[in-house]
């Protein structure tokens, strides 16, 4: 199964005061744990949607094989940059969206999502985890690409879910996968993590 990583990375980082996909963690910025994560799953073409000033994220990016895609409206729901990378990809059997600031999402999370959808009629790959919460990376298929890309931008993975509720299997994680940076004090967790 031919798969293209979607990585959202266009948001306005209000909470976190900067942009946080370029934030420092270890030796490298934030952002480039979930590109890896994606490449070395397995996923061709990576994405990278990214806001209207897109050089530093080209810069910050550049030992990686990626493309960039431009959401101009960092304020929109993060669908918005789902669609926009969606919007390119014409020749692939599916989409994982991924979201940027995801530090523990793992190579072995994505080649699982790949199989799942491979391996059965599925439409859909969500992801769950802990007690139940439900975010990315979430996987699509060919056949939802053109429904995603007229849809509500809106929590548009969840409202499919639902519609294709007899297609969507689900792969349930531990709760520390699901970690995310949104502020000051989550990066500086994770800066503690990695030293």
């Amino acid at each position: 199964m031919r798969v293209a990583a979607i990585i959202l990375a266009a948001g306005a980082s209000r909470r976190m005061g900067q942009n946080k996909m370029l934030a420092q963690v270890g030796e490298e910025p934030l952002i480039c744990s979930a590109v890896r994560a994606a490449i070395d799953g397995g996923c061709d073409p990576v994405i990278i949607v990214v806001g209207a000033d897109a050089h530093p994220m080209r810069n910050a990016l550049a030992a990686f094989d990626v493309r960039f895609v431009t959401n101009a409206e960092p304020v929109a729901p993060p669908g918005a940059s789902f669609q926009a990378g969606l919007a390119t990809v014409s020749d692939r059997d599916a989409a994982i969206m991924v979201l940027g600031d995801m530090v523990d999402l793992t190579s072995t999370m994505v080649r699982e999502l790949c199989a799942s959808a491979a391996e059965s009629d599925t439409a859909i790959v969500l992801s769950e985890y802990g007690d139940g919460i439900t975010a990315p990376p979430y996987l699509v298929t060919r056949e939802l690409f053109s429904e995603i890309l007229q849809s509500d931008a809106a929590q548009v993975v969840r409202r499919l879910a639902i519609r294709h509720a007899a297609r969507v299997r689900t792969l349930r994680w531990p709760a520390e996968n699901m970690t995310d940076v949104d502020t000051p004090a989550d990066l500086e967790a994770v800066r503690r993590r990695a030293d």
